[in-house]
């Protein structure tokens, strides 16, 4: 529970200090007297928006803190625990804002995220706002409420995992239809050129090899012409074309000479050299001419497959050698057609298990909202009779619709009344008043408060609309709940107010030509001259001071 709370320089506060009690703390004041900034002060420290425009004129900063006293098994000691932030049952929540905008969050002298500290005020502190009940105008917040009460947060999980699950599947598989839908021409061009590239089976080099081969047989016969013209020169019967039969005639005749002067014995070497090579190629000649088979056939297959070979790399737009490597390119795209294929296959039988799953679950939210709709509508009923509803009938509509799934079921909720007998249950946008909104809306927060428990309930004029007994009922309620909670209200009824455990009064007043808003712990006295003001007005007479006494007194009573 809240404890204690300290307010410096935020809004026209200068520097507050409150001490807070258990049970029901009341607040009141004139009009404009700042009571909303205890209420704004709560609502940052429990991680709302802060705004620059909050701090003090003329100041730097505001600075708000708060001290909770919490349980180490409550749901916040735990997370407190998780966190790493535990300390002795106590927690010190602190908020800075700077005049520049900036905001600074600490728990336990940590700095923290205010999205963490966010998390930690939604355990200990739950705001009521004053105009609340306007949202059970919208029927969208019907279902929150009776998840709420319902407590299917588990189930609630469940649902919306599942759903996101689902439905980011169903995306991937969307977009991959539609890839392989708009790429199937493309596939299908591709698999046709595989499919002839894969039938011309070029190897890589093969190319080069193929056409040496067949430039050597177009040219078989000059070659061998050739061949065997130069054969016969090197030797031949002729003499006159013998070119090794006169060499060896210079050798023969120079061998007597050549010893004596180095020159001839040098040019005898090169001629020896000389003959020993020609005579190599003459071998080579020869050998060339005998062996080399003209095989028409071959020519004619090489000469095919080459221009096999040339038609499909002008197909391609490529060079031929390059074949072989747009064919793996080729492979490795419409292996990644085939594994889109595959994955389509796969998600679609996971499509289908992933909406099994989230139907499930949202068959079984659904069957925990009809079950707990009709115990909601019995709890709000028996409030709002308390409330001067007499004949007030409420009923909380349930309406399945499995064919418009979403992330919180496929559940349509309506809390609709009666407010009169013979009157026919509708839509409470149609059936209720401005007055008979508000008595709704407390009874929602009475009903939602014995499954909840929260520990601190801070309700803002949640009495807007109500007079009279209904009134003293209102308060009675609130004292009531405050037995389980301990509970911060800013009130303008008197009989609400009087129901007070403690009593807070919010004036304006000015200090040094500065307005600063200031809160006053009433004590007996004071606190029955507020609500005989409460009650008349700024003219405060003994009747009136008597009729508060009277208010104050029946709390007592009860």
């Amino acid at each position: 529970m809240l404890c204690y709370l300290h307010i410096r320089n935020f809004i026209i506060a200068g520097d507050i200090e409150l001490d807070v009690q258990q049970g029901l703390t009341v607040l009141s004041g004139e009009t404009g007297a700042g009571k909303s900034i205890i209420l704004d002060a709560l609502f940052l420290l429990a991680g709302g928006r802060a705004d620059s425009s909050q701090v003090r004129h003329g100041e730097e900063k505001a600075d708000l803190s708060a001290t909770f006293l919490i349980k180490a098994d409550s749901p916040a000691g735990k997370w407190l625990h998780e966190q790493d932030l535990w300390q002795d049952g106590e927690c010190i929540v602190r908020r800075v804002i700077t005049a520049d905008g900036r905001s600074r969050a600490f728990i336990n002298a940590a700095a923290v995220p205010v999205a963490r500290l966010k998390e930690f005020g939604e355990l200990v502190l739950q705001i009521h706002a004053q105009h609340e009940h306007q949202r059970l105008m919208r029927t969208e917040e019907h279902l929150g409420i009776l998840d709420s009460y319902a407590q299917v947060s588990v189930e609630l999980h469940q649902v919306r995992k599942t759903f996101r699950d689902w439905k980011v599947a169903e995306r991937r598989f969307r977009e991959l239809q539609q890839g392989s839908e708009r790429d199937n021409a493309e596939q299908q061009l591709m698999m046709y050129q595989l499919e002839e590239l894969s039938a011309l089976n070029l190897d890589d080099g093969e190319l080069e090899t193929l056409e040496q081969e067949h430039q050597a047989l177009s040219h078989a016969e000059s070659m061998l012409q050739t061949a065997s013209q130069v054969a016969e020169l090197l030797n031949s019967e002729n003499g006159d074309a013998d070119v090794l039969g006169q060499l060896r005639g210079a050798i023969h005749d120079l061998e007597p000479q050549a010893a004596l002067h180095p020159t001839l014995q040098s040019a005898l070497s090169l001629l020896t050299e000389a003959q020993i090579t020609l005579n190599e190629a003459s071998s080579d000649l020869h050998r060339f001419a005998n062996d080399f088979e003209w095989d028409p056939e071959r020519f004619a297959d090489l000469d095919k497959r080459l221009s096999a070979i040339y038609d499909v790399a002008r197909k391609h737009q490529c060079r031929p050698e390059a074949l072989p490597e747009l064919k793996r390119e080729l492979e490795a795209k419409t292996a990644d057609f085939a594994a889109n294929t595959e994955e389509l296959a796969e998600l679609e039988s996971q499509l289908s298990a992933l909406e099994e799953h989230y139907r499930a679950a949202a068959t079984l939210l659904s069957n925990m909202r009809q079950e707990a709709s009709h115990t909601l509508a019995e709890a709000l009923a028996q409030q709002l009779h308390r409330l001067n509803m007499p004949h007030a009938n409420i009923v909380c509509r349930v309406t399945p619709t499995p064919e418009h799934p979403s992330v919180v079921g496929f559940d349509d909720v309506e809390l609709c009344l009666s407010a009169n007998p013979g009157q026919p249950v509708q839509p409470l946008h149609k059936a209720a008043s401005g007055g008979e909104l508000s008595r709704i809306a407390l009874a929602i927060q009475v009903v939602a408060q014995q499954t909840q428990q929260a520990p601190t309930l801070f309700f803002d004029e949640v009495d807007v609309g109500i007079s009279g007994a209904t009134a003293e009922e209102v308060g009675r309620l609130i004292r009531q709940l405050s037995q389980h909670s301990q509970i911060l209200c800013i009130t303008h009824l008197p009989q609400v107010a009087s129901f007070g455990h403690q009593h807070w009064l919010i004036e304006k007043e000015v200090v040094n030509g500065q307005t600063l808003s200031q809160v006053k712990s009433l004590d007996v006295e004071s606190r029955t001259q507020e609500v005989a003001r409460l009650i008349s007005g700024a003219r405060v007479t003994d009747a009136t001071l008597s009729h508060a006494r009277d208010l104050l007194s029946a709390p007592l009573m009860h």
